[in-house]
């Protein structure tokens, strides 16, 4: 038997159909090890004679480890994963070549527009930071987009000690829980990427975008709990067609909102959000999702300012007189159990939460050319009927009143709607999307101002709009 005194083991780049085949090194400069045992992938190898003309004997070499028999050429499929597999080639010498296989492991997403769709940034207060579609995120950062659009994602997979010695062509796919595909259209999927060489991220940049070719929801909503497992595949001829498990995102947190959210919430805060959405669930217009969000401010358990616990009825509680902005922070810490709140606050609620779903609610300021003006029978919230809403002896009037516009949207006051709002019985109603003015003269309590404002000071009340203001 004549011997061939050295061989190589050499990984081919391009097999068949490829293009062309692109060997390493001589044996002496490759490394030990050779990390390109990716999970799923084929990989041909050969051995070279030294010197290269030197003719192989018959059954030579012999191949033991990872590929068996005999050849010059012998195709290694990496359905394993771990360190240490060796191949070795013998023709009266041996050489043998150590093999790391690997399987990725899902590290990261963020949340992107899919195709015709809208992503919007999200603020969370209690972190102080923004989150801006494309931004760097963790697996359960929240996304908000507009309903009936397509999504997408961009995600990332990683191995936290091995980088593949060369580039492998994949696709790359999300399987979303089947319970939760209703908030995203369907699974995520896309046809091609690359896992790069040379990195522990295996794909360069954000990572891979995957998009869901059906829609969001097409009304306002809310999941907590979506679960995405993430695969990836290596096609043939380079690979095993089978997809492979690299993990999973979990209780990823989606909304569904009207769209482009709105001042003073065009970054919603989360936790603006995370109500909201649940308020105004399933509504499709922005007269639905601001009559949702009235009722749901007025049944939270604030209660108006008399002045009984002040000494300054009326006076707003979430208002910052050196800024001007209204104090989100503190009314959100406050829900639910926060009393003396006024009308400027309420509108300003309205504004905040209506708009950060995608609305368009200003503030309309209601004043008298006589600088005040009684009520009929209303009731505040969290008070009981009454024409004087204030405890400071007396029939008492309003100076000025704010709502939501366009159209009256009023949280903090149920107007009578029975035949006569100026005294008993009462019949509540709360005014959303309520026409101010209805434009019938001497028709009397069949517009919003004829029911809040008595008959004999009705005339001289208007209103303006204005924009809502600041947060912090």
């Amino acid at each position: 038997m004549t011997a061939v005194p050295n061989a190589a083991i050499t990984p081919v780049v391009g097999e068949a159909g490829a293009g062309t085949a692109e060997e390493l090194p001589a044996w002496a400069c490759r490394p030990a090890v050779w990390s390109d045992g990716l999970l799923g992938r084929r990989r041909d190898v050969t051995a070279v004679a030294a010197p290269e003309d030197a003719g192989w004997p018959p059954n030579r070499p012999m191949w033991d480890g990872l590929a068996t028999g005999t050849g010059e050429e012998k195709t290694v499929t990496f359905d394993f994963h771990g360190d240490g597999y060796e191949l070795t080639a013998i023709c009266g010498n041996t050489k043998t070549v150590t093999i790391d296989a690997m399987r990725p492991e899902f590290v990261s997403l963020h949340f992107i527009s899919g195709e015709g769709g809208e992503a919007y940034h999200i603020h969370d207060r209690t972190d102080t930071w923004q989150r801006m579609p494309p931004y760097p995120a963790n697996v359960n950062d929240p996304a908000c987009f507009k309903m009936g659009c397509k999504t997408a994602v961009e995600v990332q997979f990683w191995h936290p000690t091995k980088t593949l010695t060369f580039a492998t062509p994949v696709e790359v796919r999300g399987d979303v829980h089947w319970l939760d595909e209703y908030i995203t259209g369907q699974d995520y999927g896309r046809d091609s990427a690359s896992f790069q060489s040379g990195s522990s991220y295996m794909i360069s940049g954000a990572g891979a975008a995957v998009y869901s070719e059906a829609t969001t929801v097409p009304y306002i909503d809310y999941d907590h709990n979506t679960d995405i497992s993430w695969r990836y595949q290596v096609k043939s001829p380079q690979g095993t067609d089978e997809w492979v498990d690299t993990g999973s995102s979990n209780n990823l947190v989606y909304y569904i909102i009207l769209e482009q959210p709105r001042a003073p919430m065009t970054a919603p805060w989360v936790e603006v959000l995370e109500m909201a959405t649940e308020w105004a669930q399933q509504e499709t217009t922005q007269q639905g999702a601001a009559g949702k969000v009235t009722e749901a401010i007025y049944c939270s358990g604030l209660e108006y300012n008399t002045g009984e616990d002040t000494g300054q009825p009326g006076r707003p509680r979430y208002y910052d007189f050196s800024t001007g902005c209204f104090k989100l922070t503190d009314c959100l810490q406050e829900w639910g159990d926060a009393s003396n709140v006024n009308c400027w606050d309420c509108a300003q609620m309205l504004s905040v939460f209506s708009n950060a779903l995608g609305a368009d609610l200003q503030m309309y300021y209601i004043t008298s050319t006589a600088g005040f003006f009684y009520l009929n029978y209303i009731r505040p919230l969290g008070r009981g009927w009454t024409n004087d809403p204030f405890v400071a002896g007396g029939r008492d009037p309003f100076s000025c009143h704010w709502t939501g516009w366009p159209q009256i949207f009023d949280a903090c006051l149920q107007v009578d709607n029975d035949l006569d709002p100026t005294c008993s019985p009462h019949s509540g109603v709360l005014p959303q999307n309520m026409a101010f003015d209805a434009g019938t003269p001497g028709a009397a309590f069949d517009d919003y101002r004829g029911r809040l404002v008595d008959p004999l000071d009705e005339n001289a009340v208007s209103g303006t709009t204005q924009p809502p203001a600041s947060v912090q």
